[in-house]
């Protein structure tokens, strides 16, 4: 086996947040036209951006609306067209494939409003249009800092199983980064996935990776593309009494407790984009857009590997103190 190197150096480590100030406060940029954030809020995740949207909003006094879009490509749609019937001023999908809303972004185009998408890159050329800004984890460092990590918990005995969902082109692209990079390190390590619904994850999740343990026992480290399958799939496993490692990404509070807690089970998380930063950074994109002012070019922090060895009480150092320099940014 090629020489692992240690976890935490695994990806780079981040300079603290900054946010250039915008050329004039962000009420006279929207005015009265409200930006639209529109998700699944039936996920928690994506109610999780939701809310840290609008609160972004608040800090910025500007004013937002948030739409459940639910999760068919014609509730998408009709979303997207009832933001634009509403004269908004910028519009924020979030959890949304844009190759599933064409007609919605034909909409959006025709009356001149811009998109920002939240980890869904646009892979159609109209999407490429009318949708300017898409904040996403990049899929690379998570695919290395989850391979790194598994082979530092178990070795080249590696048989990683990946629970993800297609649904969205950001864990599908982690898992192909996975299955690229794993031989590299170690040609004998195998990869079996499960792919799981994301409108049934919170009750079917772990029925499922018992049977995915089941059909493949020699299953040792487990790596769960969500956190919101966290609660249910480590008790999953627990119970099982299988000695099998767990690694999440998100860097959120279910997968830092685990980590806290020490029981050997959950060994590491790939903490990419803290769900509630990604709703400030949409407004931010959403307001430089709409403005016609540049990028914020610190607008996709990499993040960091967390394990038990890391400064879990800070865990995300980076990024202390984010909402103050948003609100500073944007009422300068």
């Amino acid at each position: 086996m090629k020489k692992v190197e240690p976890a935490l150096a695994s990806v780079k480590k981040e300079a603290a947040f900054s946010v250039p100030k915008l050329a004039k406060p962000a009420t006279q940029i929207v005015g009265s036209r409200a930006a639209w954030f529109l998700t699944p809020l039936s996920v928690s995740v994506f109610a999780t951006m939701a809310n840290s949207f609008k609160a972004a909003g608040e800090a910025a006094d500007v004013p937002t609306k948030i739409y459940d879009s639910g999760t068919s490509a014609t509730t998408e749609n009709a979303a997207i067209k009832q933001a634009v019937n509403n004269n908004a001023s910028f519009i924020v999908i979030d959890g949304i494939r844009p190759s599933d809303v064409a007609p919605g972004l034909n909409a959006a185009k025709k009356a001149g409003i811009p998109l920002v998408s939240a980890f869904e890159p646009s892979t159609t050329s109209l999407a490429k249009e009318v949708i300017k800004r898409t904040i996403a984890a990049d899929a690379a460092p998570v695919a290395k800092a989850t391979t790194v990590a598994a082979l530092n918990a178990v070795g080249c005995k590696l048989n990683l199983a990946v629970v993800y969902t297609p649904a969205y082109t950001q864990q599908a692209n982690v898992l192909a980064g996975i299955k690229e990079m794993l031989p590299t390190y170690c040609p004998s390590c195998t990869v079996t996935t499960a792919e799981y619904d994301i409108n049934t994850a919170a009750t079917s999740a772990g029925p499922q990776v018992s049977r995915l343990l089941a059909q493949h026992p020699d299953i040792n480290v487990v790596f769960l593309d969500g956190p919101t399958l966290i609660p249910q799939v480590v008790p999953t496993l627990q119970s099982s009494k299988k000695d099998v490692k767990v690694i999440s990404q998100g860097g959120t509070d279910p997968g830092i407790e685990m980590l806290k807690k020490g029981s050997g089970l959950y060994v590491a998380d790939a903490a990419a984009l803290p769900y509630p930063f990604v709703g400030w950074l949409a407004m931010d994109a959403g307001l430089r857009i709409y403005g016609n002012l540049p990028e914020n070019p610190n607008g996709n922090p990499t993040g960091v590997l967390l394990t038990k060895d890391s400064n879990l009480s800070d865990p995300l150092p980076s990024l202390n103190g984010y909402e103050g320099k948003f609100t500073s940014a944007w009422n300068g």
